[in-house]
């Protein structure tokens, strides 16, 4: 179920959208200041953005502007009065992707959160189709220079592990990222990791990519200090730890992944990268 933020002072206008949207079927909470509405995008996993301008503490452009930086990818859906052109050209700029003029009726506010919603599929669709190439190349640098595997063991640890988040990457459709994968690759999806506590989506996805398939190696493979556990119990903690430790779309991605694949193929254990992993 989508979740909208509506972030509106008056509270009679605030409940009515809430009926509204929780009657379209959509998951809604509202605060009633912008400061409020900015703590709670930071805090949280929302679809869509509904703010009104005129706010205390922080007005509907501040709230746009941080939910931008937040998630750019977040629709933000501007409540204005009706036929105030120069506060819609201001929220377009600040990059609003819709406008709800006053007085809002039930099926408008409907049409407009559902087209932004829309639009943002769209655009995330678009962006997962771009080549991913360099972006694994540069993965599998960064893995080699950074890793400085000196023994057999780790030597084959990493070559799994660029393989897996290969296949991982294949299935997501990522885009090339800018290196931060090995430096925040044990961040925790809930924020409790290091080195920087990010959490959710403020992690690069990379990073989130690789936790996973880092943490699914090391548990079916073993270390000196830990045998190694079977393919079940390795998937089962990765989907124990959705959600806290790791992202739940990365787990479930490749947790269908490892099922899919014949157990041949697997790359557990084997000396050396497969030549015919699954693309």
């Amino acid at each position: 179920m989508p979740r909208v933020l509506v972030a509106e002072d008056d509270e009679l206008v605030c409940s009515y959208l809430l009926r509204c949207l929780e009657r379209g079927g959509y998951d809604a909470e509202g605060v009633a200041d912008g400061v409020s509405a900015i703590v709670k995008l930071a805090h949280g996993s929302w679809d869509v953005l509904v703010t009104d301008f005129d706010m205390p503490r922080a007005n509907g452009l501040e709230v746009i502007e941080a939910a931008r930086r937040l998630d750019p990818t977040l629709p933000c859906v501007m409540v204005t009065a009706t036929g105030d052109m120069d506060m819609a050209m201001r929220a377009v700029a600040t990059g609003a992707s819709g406008f709800l003029p006053k007085p809002i009726r039930p099926d408008h506010l409907l049409v407009v959160v559902g087209s932004a919603l829309e639009k943002r599929r769209l655009a995330v669709d678009a962006t997962r189709m771009r080549l991913m190439g360099p972006m694994l190349d540069k993965f599998a640098m960064i893995l080699a220079n950074t890793l400085e595997a000196k023994d057999l063991s780790t030597q084959r640890h990493c070559e799994r592990l660029v393989d897996y988040a290969e296949r991982v990457a294949t299935r997501l459709e990522m885009t090339p990222t800018d290196g931060r994968i090995v430096r925040h690759h044990h961040e925790r999806f809930d924020g409790s990791g290091y080195p920087d506590r990010l959490r959710g989506t403020g992690i690069p996805l990379g990073a989130r990519v690789v936790s996973v398939v880092d943490a699914f190696d090391v548990m079916s493979a073993g270390r000196p200090y830990c045998a190694p556990r079977p393919q079940e119990a390795a998937l089962a903690e990765l989907v124990r730890r959705r959600g806290s430790q790791f992202d739940p779309d990365v787990v479930d991605t490749f947790v269908r992944l490892i099922e899919e694949t014949p157990p041949a193929l697997l790359l557990v254990g084997q000396p050396g990268r497969a030549q015919n992993s699954l693309r």
